[in-house]
């Protein structure tokens, strides 16, 4: 069960992993004007969509991981091809992950 605690004037997730991250609540807590723990809209979009997150981190010059992101519709398409790419990058064994899929459907 989640719940939204207010202390004062700033608002606490009760749990952050199925209320507050991914459901706006903390856009709606910025544009009621309350304070709130957590990051906001963008930083979470961002943090939720892995492909932009390590864009992002490489332009700040930050170092991340080699990765290469696959579209559905490409990984659909042609697999035998991006298998191919992908172990030209990279020796076994690799890891998958959606580049945007929520943890609630973790």
């Amino acid at each position: 069960m989640a719940v939204v605690a207010v202390s004062g004037w700033t608002c606490f997730p009760g749990d952050a992993r199925d209320f507050w991250r991914g459901r706006n609540n903390s856009g709606i807590a910025g544009f009621g004007g309350l304070p709130f723990v957590g990051a906001g809209v963008l930083g979470s979009a961002i943090g939720m969509d892995k492909d932009v997150a390590k864009r992002l981190l490489q332009v700040a010059k930050i170092p991340v991981v080699p990765w290469i992101t696959v579209h559905r519709a490409d990984w659909e398409k042609a697999p035998k091809e991006i298998q191919r790419s992908v172990e030209r990058k990279f020796k076994y064994p690799v890891f998958v992950k959606p580049a945007t899929l929520d943890r609630r459907w973790e």
